[in-house]
């Protein structure tokens, strides 16, 4: 929902990948172990729930003209930059907006 009420459908993918720092290497492998860390469906249930919850919390900031097209980039940094930086080691790679869907209530 954008804050005028508007229902949005909005399909993402978000591609993380571990940091190329020793530590944040070391951090992943301790945490979740090299399989794990490499393994695309846990990568999905660690990270989904807060990818999901932040785009939630950006799309409700936003009215229907902050989603037209001409301003999408805006909104997918503004997405980048709720989820943040801080992910155990990981970092958001990339984030491709696939559709958005606005439907009025």
């Amino acid at each position: 929902m954008t804050k005028n009420d508007a229902r949005v459908e909005v399909r993402a993918l978000l591609y993380v990948k571990v940091n190329e720092t020793a530590e944040d290497v070391l951090r992943v492998a301790r945490t979740l172990g090299c399989a794990a860390a490499s393994d695309p469906k846990r990568i999905q249930e660690l990270f989904a729930p807060r990818f999901l919850e932040e785009i939630k919390i950006v799309t409700a900031s936003c009215d229907k003209s902050q989603l037209a097209l001409a301003a999408r980039d805006s909104y997918k940094d503004d997405i980048m930059a709720a989820i943040g930086t801080d992910l155990n080691g990981f970092k958001l790679d990339e984030l491709v907006l696939e559709q958005i869907e606005l439907r009025e209530r």
